[in-house]
């Protein structure tokens, strides 16, 4: 596994968890940030609703970025100090991110997909709440077709997530002359984007990419761009992609 060439496309971040361990692991990591994300504001109507109004029971948050985006929003109002409603997240590192703030989740799904949030969550609500999703713009419906089955469910786009701009050139040759050993991919967004790029500029054969999931819904993707990944974090985040990063250089597969 030392020195091996792992190429990582999830957006850059201060606090790049996945990098050091893929660095710890004696991985070579080669980044190349294929989106970014950019936060938005929140209406004042919709503060309101949330902390003046107390209009909904639970929020929920799949991702870091959704809980960065909605508290950073809001930390200047006097209405943070206390939270008037449950939260549940998906994924530890959402979890984590929340108690950074200051407040301890409800619930914490560790599972692959945030579509797992569903029984535990559905276990806790009463006809009579209502639930607010804290999402990505890019998130599908998926969370709140089913949770409106049994509750009153609205949505916010806590944030945006936008292709960058510009993209290593280099790392784009290098992938299309073969000379890496894997491509990691961590949102469904990040594959739209690199197949795109691979279709438009550069001579990449996407059904022979040897492509890394950090999860599900991104494998799903990566499905439907007829990439078949070589591996699969599971469960979803740095723990699982760790571990099956293990087996799959273990096994010589390269």
């Amino acid at each position: 596994m030392e020195g091996k060439i792992i190429i990582n496309t999830r957006p850059l971040a201060s606090e790049d968890r996945i990098t050091e361990a893929l660095e710890e692991l004696g991985l070579n990591v080669l980044l190349m940030p294929l989106t970014e994300i950019l936060p938005l504001t929140i209406p004042d109507q919709t503060q309101n609703d949330i902390f003046l109004e107390k209009k909904y029971t639970w929020l929920i948050f799949t991702s870091q970025n959704g809980v960065n985006s909605f508290f950073d929003c809001l930390l200047a109002k006097r209405w943070t100090q206390t939270l008037p409603f449950h939260t549940a997240v998906f994924g530890e590192r959402t979890a984590e991110t929340l108690l950074a703030k200051g407040w301890k989740p409800d619930l914490v799904n560790r599972g692959n997909s945030a579509i797992q949030l569903i029984p535990d969550l559905l276990s806790l609500l009463s006809f009579d709440d209502k639930v607010l999703l804290v999402l990505g713009d890019l998130a599908p419906h998926t969370l709140l077709e089913k949770l409106k089955e049994k509750v009153v469910v609205d949505r916010i786009n806590a944030y945006a997530t936008l292709a960058t701009a510009k993209v290593d050139e280099s790392i784009l040759k290098r992938v299309a002359r073969g000379e890496y050993d894997l491509v990691l991919f961590t949102s469904p967004s990040g594959v739209r984007s690199f197949a795109k790029l691979a279709k438009d500029t550069s001579p990449i054969d996407l059904k022979t990419l040897k492509a890394v999931s950090l999860g599900r819904s991104t494998t799903e993707a990566l499905l439907s761009e007829s990439i078949v990944p070589r591996v699969e974090a599971f469960p979803s985040g740095k723990e699982g992609l760790v571990s099956k990063l293990k087996e799959y250089f273990n096994a010589d597969n390269f």
